[in-house]
């Protein structure tokens, strides 16, 4: 099942988007904890993600019109206008705005 959930935050004037977006991504991650995941992702030897079946998986796909690229964030995400499965939800938010 693929689902995607517009959330509204209250930022204060001069917020630091990746602090945020870090903050955000923990909460993500304790969830998925909770409901079940475990362990880390893998790669190959040339550094590709390899992806696996796995209880449940949360990604913060935009935050309002901010770019973040850290070491543990990328928004928006990279892969989500190559997947039919993020962009279809995504849109029918966008839609009913």
């Amino acid at each position: 099942m693929n689902a995607a959930v517009l959330y509204e935050l209250d930022l204060k004037r001069g917020y630091n988007p990746e602090a945020e977006g870090l903050m955000i991504l923990e909460i993500c991650k304790s969830v998925e904890r909770r409901l079940g995941r475990k362990g880390n992702p893998h790669y190959t030897a040339t550094g590709e993600r390899i992806y696996t079946d796995r209880p449940i998986d949360i990604d913060i796909l935009l935050f309002g019109d901010n770019n973040i690229d850290c070491e543990e964030l990328t928004v928006p995400h990279k892969h989500m206008y190559d997947r039919d499965f993020v962009m279809i939800p995504l849109k029918e938010i966008n839609y009913k705005l």
